[in-house]
């Protein structure tokens, strides 16, 4: 049995303590120990302390027993705790800690968390607990809500190409199957492609129906500045029948604005072509390369028809040059004239002429005449200004004594108004006839579009 220490006596304010060997168990003086004692008997040495008893009621409350002791009130602790256990368990209802970095896993030793998961679970009652951790086998956070499965959470490490979130897919495909914005379509990659937004470019050609008669927009292919090459890209068709190309001199700094309109026929797939220029608009005026057929009949002031509809309007059309025609039928008027000096007294119209003293007179009986003064032709020649236009060829109006059959040969009578030619004129005067009867004019004024011509009587006569 160990060495039992017994108090045996308080002398000075202090405790004498000796060593006995008995078998006493308890020592039955009650005694007041302070603080100084206990603690000098606490830490005597090695020896065992068996049991006091001792009245040592100045102590009760002060201290904490090594064993099984409960705190009933608050406790500072100025140093640091360390417990040992393997579990310690907190039964309050708020836990506040002052330092800012909860440490987990505390006394680590391997290359990571060694047994692959660490962090917090909170317990749900009835229900699966909530984990939330960090998974050393991806270096990633998870979270667990409770069905057992760990949900990677975002983070600076966790986005890209295979890190399985949701937000890398999209249709399924990971971001890498598509296009970055970056990027450019090459024109293969439109195929079938049958709608879109945005504006398409490229610095070649763009062609549609390649092998089957193609369409192309093509820009100095060797044909034409920029085109709309018809089965003639690059000047060589891609199919066998007929090509074509509409061409602006995009260009050109010298010349006008021009567009070309060009034609080909009976060419070969793969042999190059030349088409021919049939037409071409330029900011100036229009150029026709071949003949010009009009077959619309579509009748419109100041436009070129085709059909039997009279011309009615009164839209001026110039030309300057020759202009021949097979015949000219109902031009603005009936007949072709020819401007002489204007004679003295102003112009008659609708009757006939002669030359006196090199000046243009009214013919009477028997005088040669040079035409009948007309304000009916169609086509004119000579200076306008001072002269007077004389019918020399087709139909005008004039004045006649009377209503003829018509092809009657007609002669000048009197002051310039035609008469019927005799026998003996169609015998010997031929040179006299002026005219032949046409038809009679029954109406007041005659209305060709804006302009009005008074009749004053007057018939239609054809100059021979």
């Amino acid at each position: 049995m160990a060495n039992v220490f017994v108090i045996s006596a308080i002398s000075g304010g202090g405790v004498k303590v000796s060593s006995s060997d008995t078998t006493a168990r308890y020592l039955s003086q009650k005694i007041s120990v302070t603080a100084p004692l206990l603690a000098s008997i606490l830490n005597s040495g090695s020896d065992e302390i068996y049991q006091l008893s001792l009245n040592m009621t100045s102590l009760d409350g002060r201290y904490v027993l090594k064993s099984g002791d409960t705190i009933t009130g608050d406790l500072t602790i100025t140093g640091d705790l360390t417990v040992s256990g393997t579990t310690t368990t907190v039964d309050t209802a708020n836990l506040e800690i002052e330092d800012n970095i909860i440490l987990l896993n505390r006394g680590e030793t391997g290359s990571g968390v060694s047994l692959g998961l660490a962090g917090i679970e909170i317990n749900r009652g009835s229900l699966t607990n909530a984990r939330l951790l960090f998974d050393e086998t991806d270096d990633t956070w998870k979270l667990d809500p409770g069905d057992g499965t760990l949900y990677k959470i975002w983070a600076d490490n966790t986005d890209g190409s295979g890190s399985g979130l949701d937000a890398d897919l999209l249709d399924g495909h990971e971001a890498t199957y598509f296009a970055p914005a970056a990027h450019t379509h090459s024109f293969d990659s439109l195929t079938n492609k049958s709608s879109g937004t945005g504006n398409y470019s490229t610095d070649g050609f763009f062609t549609a129906g390649r092998g089957s008669g193609s369409v192309a927009l093509v820009v100095n292919d060797g044909a034409g500045h920029a085109s709309v090459a018809y089965n003639h890209a690059s000047r060589t068709p891609d199919h066998n029948g007929n090509a074509g190309r509409i061409s602006v001199n995009v260009h050109s700094t010298s010349n006008p604005a021009a567009m070309t309109f060009k034609l080909a026929s009976s060419v070969t797939a793969g042999t190059p072509v030349t088409p021919t220029n049939v037409f071409r608009l330029r900011e100036d005026k229009s150029i026709f390369f071949t003949s010009l057929l009009i077959q619309g009949t579509h009748k419109e002031n100041g436009a070129f028809y085709g059909g039997s509809t009279d011309p009615t309007n009164s839209s001026r059309l110039n030309y300057d040059g020759y202009f021949y025609a097979t015949r000219v039928y109902n031009a603005v008027y009936n007949d072709y004239a020819d401007y002489i000096d204007l004679p003295t007294g102003g112009v008659s119209y609708g009757v006939a002429y002669t030359i006196k003293n090199g000046k243009p007179k009214i013919a009477q009986k028997g005088e040669y005449v040079i035409g009948i003064a007309t304000d009916t032709y169609a086509f004119a020649a000579g200076a306008r200004s001072n002269g007077m236009p004389i019918a020399v060829a087709g139909f005008v109006l004039a004045f006649v004594d009377k209503v003829y059959r018509p092809g009657t040969l007609l002669k000048v009578k009197k002051d310039g108004v035609l008469t019927k030619a005799s026998w003996f004129d169609k015998i010997f005067n031929m040179d006299k006839i002026i005219a032949v009867f046409y038809r009679a004019e029954h109406r007041s004024k005659i209305k060709k579009g804006e302009i009005e011509i008074n009749v004053f009587g007057r018939h239609w006569v054809k100059i021979k």
